[in-house]
């Protein structure tokens, strides 16, 4: 049964932007998917999900971005826990969690809220979604054909979430999985589900597995997809206002 809400339940009046990280080499990507964003109302906070790193770097820039707040926890702590942790301490009542390697175009956000506002969904997020295999260039477009339509799960790192469903759907205590965990639970729960075009969003892949939390072969993710282009430029295929 689709769950129902209140107008005033239903405005948004801000995005906040979540992020757990172990990899300080993203640091600038993150900071600069927050900036991009053409969103007035948005606020950015990272949990360093590890103790070894230095956080006096991230707290410094922190310091040069309003509502951009910093906060660290052990690796003992799951991924799923540290977005719930990011997620408690957001000031908007949308929650959009953001992958610290991937890219989002600046019309990322604005284009998400304006597919949740006219599809009254309580997420949104990319179920065809472009690809990019940075060592040798090579740009795919997987899951074709579900674009703007109503869809069971979405990337991971294009979740768009309103705050009032995550208040009841939390992310489990889980590091790997954790994405498809919530989505599963949060459909039960009779919430909606949008994906959006392709547009706006690039999930980057390096060869290197170690940089990936999931670590799929190559020749998995070209079995899900169709070639788009080899280019340096994956920038321009990407953006779209809407």
């Amino acid at each position: 049964m689709i769950k129902e809400a209140s107008l005033s339940n239903r405005t948004i009046n801000g995005v906040t932007i979540i992020t757990s990280t172990n990899k300080p080499q993203y640091m600038n990507n993150i900071f600069d998917n927050y900036i991009r964003q053409l969103l007035p109302n948005k606020q950015l906070i990272i949990v360093l999900n590890s103790s070894v790193i230095d956080s006096g770097p991230w707290v410094e820039k922190a310091k040069a971005y309003p509502d951009v707040h910093v906060y660290q926890l052990p690796e003992s702590v799951s991924l799923g826990e540290c977005l719930n942790f990011a997620a408690d301490r957001s000031g908007y009542n949308v929650i959009a969690k953001f992958d610290d390697d991937d890219f989002y175009t600046k019309y990322y956000l604005t284009s998400s809220l304006r597919a949740m506002r006219l599809k009254n969904a309580d997420m949104v997020g990319k179920r065809t979604v472009l690809t990019y295999f940075v060592d040798d260039k090579t740009l795919i477009l997987r899951f074709p054909g579900h674009e703007n339509s109503y869809q069971n799960y979405v990337a991971g790192g294009t979740m768009v979430i309103r705050k009032s469903a995550f208040q009841r759907v939390r992310f489990g205590a889980i590091s790997l999985g954790e994405d498809v965990d919530f989505m599963t639970r949060f459909r039960r729960q009779g919430y909606r589900t949008y994906a959006t075009s392709r547009h706006n969003y690039v999930y980057m892949r390096k060869s290197d597995p170690g940089m990936h939390t999931w670590k799929p072969l190559k020749s998995y993710l070209m079995k899900t997809g169709r070639f788009i282009a080899r280019t340096t430029n994956f920038r321009k295929y990407a953006l779209k206002k809407r």
